[in-house]
């Protein structure tokens, strides 16, 4: 048996190694040598369940796995007493009893038990800490729904991005946004839809421009707002000045208690992006703040034929709400704000013929009208899409794209 100590990855690989060894001990002289599920559940008179968990807990394959899947020590004194039953050795069943109390003493070690102990684990266990996360967000945006009182069915995102036609050292964006599903779970709630950044300079001065869809200087932050896709009316809309921006909010009564409704927001961000390598900058990036509760987020990233050949797909990550794109866009190597790197962009191929979505009805023609809008041709984009169920609330989806080498001044 080995020696208790060490950190607390050594201890549970040590206790998952003593487990396994004992219960080897107790059961194979029942059951034979690498027993099948089947087996020991008819022999024990155990469930499905606990039997196969038991089985592969003495296969030992990954000890953090075996831990995580391991029926609780309770379960594991009833496996011990039903082997003792069929004529167990009792040197062997009260050896698997000393390590089962090592394991109930290691459960007491945290605060929330069995629960603390998988979340402890599950960085050893990839379909465990997915589970984990899952469940994490899912409470997160549950209780995220009711402090605010509203919630959303699906968030939709999209990043068009396409080569300035000023420079050929700048990259516009055409960002689109929107509601799907969206609901107010109590009267009174205010919510904030869009906010106008203050990006108002002058044409030809090399900073982000904010344009309409059409390309025309955004003068009315309602131009945003696309109502021929929208089921909420643009009257449902109010804006609030504030601290040198614009907000876009839905009023104290439309929609409705409960009423859900759809909204998408576009705009076109001139010279937001950079083309090529800049110093030591070898990234830019497209940052999405996760701003309200939602059941799901799907993010778009439509990008130019001539633009990021290295990006295919681009990385993807979630980030602190303390993230800073402006100051972050060059140190993808600090991960001091990553809250997860495990979001992968998937390729959908060139134009929009994979573009459609059951979770948003009509995103094909919408997309087809942003093109248009946007004087672009789609078969010259390549797609990247990513899904993620119960998007964190407050934080932000940053795509990040690798920059090559190039001209670092405009024509």
């Amino acid at each position: 048996m080995t020696a208790p100590g060490g950190t607390l990855d050594e201890r549970v690989a040590a206790l998952a190694q003593d487990l396994a060894a004992a219960f080897r001990g107790l059961i194979d002289p029942l059951t034979g040598p690498n027993p099948r599920p089947t087996r020991v559940q008819s022999l024990l008179g155990i469930d499905k369940t606990q039997s196969w968990r038991l089985v592969k807990l003495m296969a030992l394959e990954n000890p953090f796995e075996a831990i995580h899947e391991s029926p609780a020590p309770i379960g594991l004194l009833a496996i011990v007493s039903s082997a003792e039953k069929i004529g167990g050795n009792a040197e062997a069943a009260g050896l698997v009893r000393d390590v089962i109390q090592r394991f109930d003493g290691m459960l007491a070690e945290f605060p929330d038990g069995r629960t603390g102990l998988n979340a402890a684990v599950a960085a050893h266990v990839p379909k465990a800490r997915e589970a984990l996360y899952r469940d994490a967000r899912r409470k997160l945006a549950q209780s995220m729904a009711q402090l605010l009182g509203v919630r959303t069915q699906t968030r939709y995102a999209a990043g068009i991005l396409i080569p300035s036609s000023i420079d050929t050292v700048s990259v516009d964006a055409v960002v689109l946004t929107g509601y799907i599903g969206f609901r107010r779970l109590r009267s009174g709630t205010k919510p904030i839809m869009f906010v106008r950044q203050p990006h108002d300079s002058v044409p030809g001065t090399g900073a982000p421009e904010m344009l309409t869809l059409d390309g025309e200087r955004d003068e009315d932050p309602m131009r945003r707002y696309m109502e021929e896709f929208s089921t909420l009316p643009a009257s449902g809309i109010r804006l609030q000045p504030s601290g040198g921006q614009v907000r876009m909010m839905l009023g104290e009564h439309e929609p409705g208690v409960n009423e859900p409704v759809t909204m998408f927001f576009g705009q076109r961000l001139a010279r937001v992006l950079t083309r090529h390598q800049i110093d030591h900058r070898v990234y830019d990036l497209m940052n999405m703040m996760v701003s309200s509760s939602s059941d799901a987020v799907i993010l778009d990233v439509f990008i130019h034929e001539s633009l990021y050949p290295d990006a295919d797909p681009p990385l993807l990550t979630v980030e602190h709400a303390a993230f800073n794109p402006q100051q972050q866009r060059s140190c993808f190597e600090d991960d001091s704000f990553r809250v997860d790197d495990s979001l992968v962009l998937r390729p959908m191929g060139t134009g929009l013929d994979r573009s459609s979505s059951e979770e948003v009805p009509g995103l094909r023609r919408m997309l087809e009208s942003a093109f248009a809008r946007s004087k672009a041709d789609p078969g010259e984009f390549r797609l990247y899409r990513a899904t993620q169920v119960y998007p964190l609330p407050g934080f932000s989806m940053v795509t990040w794209l690798p920059l090559p080498k190039g001209a670092s001044a405009s024509s």
